[in-house]
């Protein structure tokens, strides 16, 4: 794990990007901007805070990021790689339940639309 400090403005991820990593956000706040039919310019969707997921998606599936994300305050982000994932197994599975309560969490709101 390697903490990363993130200033405002500053773009996290963008659309398309592929990431062996994730972040968990630890202090700040992000917004996050996804393309929608029909509209020029990027849609915000969502605003993330601490404790907080950013990459997990990508980072699993390996497909392209489908989100641009910007730091919307300074930010203190928790970067994981895969390498990571694997050197501690009781941090890695208080993680991957983490994450998974996230993912559930997210595709909930997205049935809800």
């Amino acid at each position: 794990m390697k903490k990363v400090e993130i200033k405002k403005g500053d773009v996290i991820f963008e659309i398309g990007e592929r990431n062996n990593y994730f972040f968990i956000i630890k202090d700040g706040f992000v917004d996050i901007f996804t393309s929608v039919k029909n509209i020029p310019s990027l849609v915000e969707v969502d605003m993330l805070k601490p404790g907080d997921f950013i990459g997990e998606v990508s980072f699993f599936d390996n497909k392209p990021s489908p989100v641009k994300i910007i730091a919307k305050t300074a930010c203190t982000l928790l970067m994981y790689t895969r390498e990571d994932m694997v050197k501690n197994e009781k941090d890695t599975k208080d993680i991957f339940d983490a994450l998974l309560f996230s993912i559930c969490k997210k595709y909930r709101a997205q049935l809800k639309l």
